[in-house]
Formats: C-alpha cells, structure tokens, sequence
C-alpha cells in the first residue's frame, strides 16, 4: 500500500511538474498585443469626402488623431479628434487648418498635454512644413507657423516625421532644395514655441530616401535609404540633442539586384529594433533585425514574412519584451493590414493574423503606450471616398458574438487560455481516474 501511494504521489508530482513547465513555455509566447476588431470604428463624420493619411499618438489614456480632408480636387485640410478612453469614445471633430489650396500628410505627436502636428503645405505656392501645437490637450490650438522657407524651390518635401517629450520637438523630412533627394533635420527646445535653423544630415549627393528616427532622451537615432550603387540602409545618430551629427554608416546592405525600402526604427531599453521591406528572394518581404550598441552592429536578422505577394510599409512598436510589426499586403483582389507579434524580444514570432477582415486598409498607421496600442487607416467603401478608422487591442464588451471564422477575436488572450485550461484539467482527471483504478487493483 506505502508503495502504490509513492508511485502515484510520485507520478503525479512529475505530471504537476510536466504541465507547470508546459505552462511556463505556453504563456512565455503568448504576446501582449491581441488586436479586438470589436474596437474598430470610424472616425470621420464628415460628409463623403476623400479623408487620408491618418497619423496616431496616444499619452496614457488619451488618444489623438489627425489626417487630410480633401473638401473639393484642389483644397485639403487638416483635421483632428481625440479621445480619453483608449478609443471607446470620440470627442467631436476639430479643424486646425483655413486655406485655399492643399494641406496634406499631417503627422503627430504627444507628451502629457501637449500635441505637435506638422505638415505639407502648399499656402505659399510651394510645398512647405507648417507647424501647430497644444497645451492642453487638445482642447485649443495656437496658431500654425511655418517651418520651412525655400519658395525660391518649386521641388517638394515628403516623408515628415515628427517626435517629442517634455521639452524637445524634431521634425525629419525628405527634400529636394540641394538639387538631390536629401535628408533634412530640424529642433525646438521649448516645445515648440521657437525652432533652430534646417538641418542637412546628407550632403554626398546619392538620393537619400525614407528617413526613419527614434530617440533616447539626448541620443537620435535617423535611418534612411541610401541608393547609391546599391539600395543601402544607413545609420546617422547625434548625442547631444541633435545639435551635432555623426558620418553616415551603412548597417545593412542589399545584393546588386536587391533593394532595401522604406525602414522603421524603434528604441526601447537602448535596444534598436529595425523593420524594413527586402526583395533578396524576388519578392518584396519584412525582415526584423535589432542592435544592442548603439547602431553600431546589428544582429539576429529574421525574415517576417514569406508570402507569395508583396509586405509592403512596415511598422514596429515594442514595449518592454514585446514587440508588434504590421505591414501591408494586396491577397485576393484586396488592401489588408497584416500583424505578427513577438513576446521575446524577436526571438521567437507568433503566426500571421490579419487587421480587419472585411475592408480594405490604406495609409496603415499605429502608435502605442505601454501595451496598449491604437492603429489608424483609411478604408474606402465606395470610388471618391476614403474614411478613417481606429482600431486597438482593447476590449469594449461586443453585442453580438464573434465570428468563428474571425482570425483576430480566435487569437485573444482569454481564448488561448481558455482552451489550455480545459485541455489540461481533461489530461488531469484523465490521469486521476486511471492511477485511482490501478490504485484499486492492487488491493
């Protein structure tokens, strides 16, 4: 009898063992960032007008939106909404440009309560940067300045991006004004109230394309193609605030008939992470690589995706060990966004799921804070009008029942573990039943 009990203490002591290890293995890979298609909704409530370019950011619970209306084929504007509930709710539409011409390709920013947004602006003829900030989130807007002089240049200035924290405001673009495509660079240091002089951070003359950055409190990281012989990507990096810049340097390189487009950096922990669009194999794929000093070298490149059509536009986020990165892809006459998530630092990758799985999505954009993360895209339902919409990972308490065939409610957390629970207390009393009878027997 003392025997047969330390059998059966004994063996369901290393079965406990096998389905805690078991669990440890499950839950290390199961990511923090589950999209809830639930959340989806729209945010453009004006008439049916051509909306486009969303850019997203998002402090705490606050969530802040801008994008591009086109009121007629030759007038845009610049629009903004914002919300105070991690996207449940939608405060009302605010206008923050008046112009007779075109303002377009708005993008934004967000520290505690105060918002920056830059933009492409043709009020002077030729295509320049304006500038608009507020204080107090949102709730009023100063007026828009210029950032930009050049109206001697009837070239064009694309790929704004734009950063902040508490004090500091960088704005990065591409532009033409030296005859080539270079990479321009410009500070505030008071939140935008006043701006040092433009920067040119290229000056080789080889076309220089898609300027990507992040930044570490004084240490900026841009990185950008470089088509010289080859489609090269680039690294430049200043330290102090970006008052001074160090030599551009490769960090990655394309084969003679390769190409390497349109890269996108994120810092976390003084980890760079890097995501960009690669044809090494024939086809245009997403490929993931990170650095640990500073740019200097660059490691554990993976490839993300291995679809027959293109991954377009790659984006990342990372918060703590976990990472996001969304791409687009054209499959079966349609636009859809596409996301793989990590929850170790890219070691390891979970399968494919899609954004949305009835719409087309188009000038794909997302943010995060913390785990909790917000995309933006323009869908466009009927010819000549393009609506913007909002999507995160957090739940609202659906109405109706998820669709069993919809690829990103199958994938929330709850569900995984729901299914791992049941599986385990089956494998549990399965084992009970059978060592009670063996335990019966020997009696």
């Amino acid at each position: 009898m003392i025997k047969i009990n330390l059998i059966f203490r004994t063996k369901s002591i290393n079965f406990l063992s096998f389905i805690l290890l078991v669990m440890i293995i499950f839950f290390a890979n199961v990511s923090a960032f589950k999209l809830d298609e639930y959340s989806a909704q729209p945010l453009t409530d004006l008439e049916k007008y051509i909306n486009e370019s969303p850019s997203v950011a998002a402090f705490g619970t606050n969530v802040h939106v801008v994008w591009n209306t086109w009121i007629n084929s030759s007038v845009s504007e610049i629009y903004y909404k914002k919300s105070l509930d991690n996207g449940n709710s939608w405060e009302n539409l605010t206008r923050l440009t008046y112009n007779t011409t075109q303002a377009i390709y708005p993008v934004i920013s967000v520290f505690e309560s105060t918002i920056h947004v830059a933009w492409k602006d043709f009020r002077n003829g030729n295509p320049e940067i304006y500038y608009v900030n507020s204080f107090d989130n949102g709730n009023t807007w100063n007026s828009p300045i210029r950032l930009t002089y050049n109206s001697s240049r009837s070239t064009n200035i694309y790929d704004i991006s734009i950063a902040s924290d508490d004090t500091h405001v960088y704005v990065i673009w591409k532009d033409y004004r030296s005859g080539s495509s270079e990479i321009f660079f410009k500070r505030s240091i008071n939140k935008g109230k006043t701006w040092f002089d433009d920067q040119r951070l290229t000056t080789d003359y080889n076309p220089s394309y898609a300027p990507t950055f992040d930044f570490d409190k004084e240490n900026i990281y841009v990185i950008f193609e470089d088509r010289d012989f080859k489609y090269n990507l680039d690294l430049l990096k200043s330290l102090d605030y970006g008052k001074t810049w160090s030599s551009k340097k490769h960090i990655l390189e394309s084969n003679p008939s390769g190409t390497l487009k349109n890269p996108k950096v994120y810092i976390e922990n003084k980890t760079l992470y890097l995501v960009w669009e690669d044809d090494r194999s024939g086809n245009s794929l997403i490929y993931f690589c990170k650095s640990f000093d500073n740019g200097e070298s660059w490691k554990d490149i993976q490839q993300i995706t291995s679809s027959s059509t293109c991954s377009r536009n790659p984006n990342i986020y990372v918060s703590n060990d976990n990472i996001l990165v969304i791409w687009r892809e054209q499959k079966n006459g349609s636009f859809n966004a596409y996301y793989k998530t990590s929850s170790d630092r890219g070691k390891n990758w979970s399968e494919i799921s899609n954004v949305t799985s009835n719409m087309n999505c188009y000038d794909i954009m997302f943010t995060g804070e913390s785990n909790n993360i917000h995309i933006v895209w323009q869908d466009c339902p009927e010819p000549y009008y393009g609506d913007i919409w909002h999507m995160s990972n957090i739940s609202y308490k659906p109405d109706t029942k998820p669709s069993p065939e919809n690829n990103l409610i199958k994938n929330t957390p709850g569900f995984e573990f729901k299914i791992f629970l049941s599986v385990i207390f089956s494998l549990l009393l399965t084992k009970t039943i059978r060592l009670k009878k063996i335990k019966n027997k020997k009696r």
